[in-house]
């Protein structure tokens, strides 16, 4: 068995899941590193790759599913039933949050008018995004699945040019909701809780959480299985 700091932090996503938390919450990129072994992203970072390697350990039992061994079609409704769900519900929520906050607090926190700007800029693309995957790629990745089981051969929609665009949009999602987040605290509001811009922050925090464990669930299990499976099925 490959001992885990010589496997990459794609391959130790992908095989358990809520190690993206650990690994986001000590600093390592998950988008410009997924190539590298996690010792190496603990060299390049100077972090305590033991105590990591712990903290990863603690989470094996936690884990109430194995994603990575579910159908792709499973996989997908799973995705579109509790991360595109939370997503589309959420948008609007904070979006107008985020205005109300800016408006109010704007003079006293500045940063909540920059942030406004950049969630009203987010959540018009990402939901181009999430539609381009529900009414798209999503769908052609259960026909392939189906072709697959049935035995018979498709066109290709060339799924590659599609993923590496999602890979991309998500990869910019993810940076302004980091940048976001850094905001807010940068400006101090985490500590004045009775800040309505503070209440804005947390509700971003959960919405940046729900985010990654759907990206990676894409990236990391989705994309990858259904790339192997179109050179499978397609003509």
């Amino acid at each position: 068995m490959t001992q885990i700091e010589l496997k990459t932090v794609e391959e130790i996503i992908s095989e358990n899941f809520l190690a993206a938390d650990v690994l986001h919450k000590h600093g390592i990129d998950l988008f410009n590193q997924e190539t590298k072994t996690l010792g190496e992203a603990c060299r390049k970072g100077a972090l305590d790759l033991r105590y990591i390697k712990q903290e990863i350990r603690e989470t094996e039992h936690c884990r109430s599913h194995n994603y990575d061994k579910w159908e792709l079609d499973y996989l997908i409704d799973h995705i579109l039933n509790t991360h595109h769900y939370f997503i589309w519900i959420n948008l609007p929520v904070i979006k107008e949050y985020a205005l109300k906050v800016s408006r109010s607090q704007g003079d006293k926190y500045p940063v909540t008018i920059e942030v406004n700007r950049l969630f009203k800029e987010l959540a018009t693309d990402l939901e181009h995004h999430l539609e381009n995957q529900e009414h798209n790629i999503f769908p052609y990745i259960k026909k392939m699945v189906y072709a697959y089981r049935d035995d018979y051969r498709l066109i290709s929609e060339n799924l590659g040019l599609s993923v590496a665009t999602m890979k991309a949009e998500a990869k910019c999602f993810a940076a302004k909701l980091n940048l976001m987040e850094s905001l807010l605290k940068t400006a101090d509001i985490a500590n004045q809780p009775e800040t309505t811009a503070s209440v804005l922050l947390y509700k971003l925090g959960a919405f940046k959480h729900n985010f990654y464990q759907h990206l990676h669930l894409e990236k990391n299990i989705l994309f990858p299985k259904a790339l192997k499976l179109e050179r499978q099925v397609v003509e």
